[in-house]
């Protein structure tokens, strides 16, 4: 078995600089010699991420398999012919089975609703096919009336002459019809108002006794409290009646009770009874004065009034204050205050012994 040798080339010293896809493993000494030479060395310029960049798609050459000077022969094109329909036959006979489907089944063909006599007469309840459960029927004065009038409008057509042998006829009779018609639309419409106008009477008259029987309502609520706020208020003012009415008994009491007299008051005070009695009590002001002489005062000289003022007692004239006597305490507080120490102590020193 042939081995395969692998032939490593040793790195020379300037493979940095001239191999244009050398890459080094760092900034070391390399790095530094690349960098100071003008060369900047990128890391991972050629490896990794970046390696696509070095590749080049190689220039293959096409080569035809055909020569351009063959000519290939070319299959005739047919062209296509339309398939001949054979018409459907009227009648045919086609055989199902089904789970579904019993083959005695018999559908019902369409039949019409109603079929006409030989004679060509309409009867006359073809007339009320319009009328169904719940529209018109059953059947009321309306639609009783509705019949009536339809009977005699077949029965006025039947009637009316032909319109070439005596137009002035037929055109008298037709706004005769037509005036009796006029006439008994308006009466409907005349009882349709009449109806509208008894509804919105009685939807006015609903209402008028609706709101009065709010408005009552709500009058007796206010009546319930007005009532309730006047009893408060009078069971407030009979309180304050009943006090009050107590106040002027406690006064009038206290104004019964004979107050004493202040003598000091009554002379300081000219208006009091002392300088003006009443006269409703008995008392007589200023009747007597006339008994009291005191004219010849006025006469009197300064000598006589010394002399008046000396022969009254000395008790008169002279005031005599003795000052009084000083004990050893103050007050009679200040007494009470050492008795009270003086038996505390006595009463210490008792138990002491």
């Amino acid at each position: 078995m042939a081995t395969r040798s692998l032939a490593v080339q040793m790195e020379r010293p300037h493979d940095y600089y001239y191999d244009p896809v050398y890459t080094v493993s760092g900034f070391g000494a390399a790095a530094r010699n690349a960098t100071g030479s003008g060369r900047v060395l990128r890391l991972g310029a050629v490896s990794g991420a970046n390696r696509y960049k070095y590749f080049r798609t190689p220039a293959v050459t096409t080569l035809r398999t055909v020569p351009p000077e063959v000519l290939l022969s070319v299959e005739p094109v047919q062209m296509a012919v339309a398939p001949v329909i054979e018409p459907e036959p009227a009648k045919k006979t086609v055989a199902t089975q089904s789970d579904f489907r019993e083959s005695e089944t018999q559908t019902d063909p369409y039949s019409p609703d109603y079929v006409l006599p030989a004679d060509g007469s309409q009867p006359e309840l073809l007339q009320l096919q319009e009328l169904q459960w719940g529209r018109g029927l059953p059947a009321g004065v309306a639609e009783i009336e509705m019949i009536e009038r339809a009977r005699k409008r077949r029965a006025f057509e039947a009637s009316l002459p032909v319109i070439t042998d005596d137009p002035e006829s037929w055109r008298r009779m037709m706004e005769m019809q037509q005036m009796e018609e006029m006439a008994r639309r308006e009466a409907e419409i005349q009882a349709l108002q009449e109806q509208r106008l008894d509804i919105i009477r009685q939807a006015l008259q609903d209402r008028d006794m609706e709101t009065k029987f709010v408005n009552e309502q709500r009058m007796e609520e206010l009546r319930d409290r007005t009532s309730v706020a006047a009893a408060v208020a009078a069971d407030r003012t009979q309180r304050e009646r009943i006090r009050e009415l107590r106040k002027i008994a406690v006064a009038r009491q206290r104004a019964a009770r004979p107050a004493a007299r202040d003598i000091i008051r009554d002379y300081a005070d000219h208006a009091s009874e002392t300088y003006a009695p009443l006269r409703r009590e008995g008392r007589r002001v200023d009747r007597d004065a006339a008994k009291y002489e005191t004219a010849y005062l006025q006469d009197m000289k300064y000598q006589d009034v010394v002399a008046l003022a000396e022969s009254l007692p000395r008790r008169l004239t002279q005031v005599n204050i003795e000052r009084p006597r000083l004990g050893k305490f103050a007050s009679a507080a200040d007494a009470r205050k050492a008795r009270t120490m003086q038996s505390h102590l006595d009463r210490a020193a008792e138990l002491i012994r």
